[in-house]
């Protein structure tokens, strides 16, 4: 059996004086085999991704209002006007006070492992997920932070803004990509749009390919934004059977000035309304 297919065998005994019996036999009768499997499979279709479009935030230092539903989002795909709603994925996140001096901190490790430290403050992934989704590191093994875009705090519409970290892989060859992260499923599950945040494709941390994959299908974003911008880019992932998986990749171009570390701020994922 493979998940998200099926498949039917049946073993048909054939008579030995008499194979008109049976009308699968007259095809193959002057072979005369004494016994014929018929097998009946659907092709392994599996999950379905699609990019389909992609939301900035038009300055760095603006907060990203993805938890207040006064501020429209366009691309929001299950009606509340809030992102992240079904789930998300924050790296190295911090606390935006105005008399801590945040220094740079960046660290190998894990990064979706919890917690980091540097002399000016600790840092602190966030993830919220429905339990049905497994997150996995594939290449990712970088965490990023400093002053990077600021953001609502998903953990409490009171709270002041939190600065996002960033995660992905340091050094990474220019024009070549990297499968950072996997999302693998439980069950079966409803239609999903998923978001990857990232900073515009010109910043020196920014990356030009956001590529999605789920066993035969694939999509890529364009990437876009200029100056530092918050860029959300968003994928419809859809028809979705338990074991599936779906894979983030992401890069520089060839071209591309500045580091060569392919970073991204996280993720967020909301259900798709039919």
């Amino acid at each position: 059996m493979t998940t998200g297919c099926w498949n039917y065998a049946e073993t048909i005994h054939q008579p030995k004086n008499n194979m008109s019996m049976n009308p699968y036999l007259k095809l193959v009768g002057h072979l005369r085999i004494p016994a014929l499997t018929i097998l009946m499979a659907a092709a392994c279709m599996g999950a379905k991704v699609e990019y389909v479009g992609s939301e900035g935030v038009e300055a760095e230092r603006k907060i990203f209002s993805w938890r207040n539903p006064a501020d429209p989002k366009e691309m929001d795909s299950d009606g509340d006007n809030i992102y992240g709603s079904l789930g998300y994925l924050l790296f190295a996140t911090a606390a935006d006070e105005p008399d801590a001096k945040l220094q740079s901190y960046s660290e190998t490790r894990d990064p979706l492992s919890s917690d980091g430290n540097s002399g000016g403050g600790s840092f602190t992934t966030l993830i919220a997920m429905p339990p049905s989704f497994i997150l996995k590191s594939l290449q990712q093994n970088r965490v990023f932070a400093y002053n990077y875009a600021k953001a609502d705090d998903p953990q409490s519409s009171d709270a002041p803004p939190i600065i996002l970290g960033m995660a992905g892989v340091a050094n990474l060859a220019k024009g070549a990509t990297a499968e950072v992260l996997s999302i693998s499923f439980t069950e079966d599950r409803a239609d999903f749009r998923l978001g990857i945040m990232a900073r515009s494709a010109s910043d020196a941390d920014g990356i030009d390919v956001i590529a999605l994959a789920a066993g035969d299908s694939s999509a890529e974003a364009t990437a876009s934004g200029a100056g530092g911008k918050l860029m959300i880019y968003f994928f419809d992932v859809t028809e979705i059977k338990k074991d599936d998986v779906v894979t983030l990749a992401i890069g520089k171009d060839a071209s591309a000035a500045g580091q060569s570390n392919a970073l991204y701020y996280g993720i967020i994922i909301d259900e798709v309304s039919r």
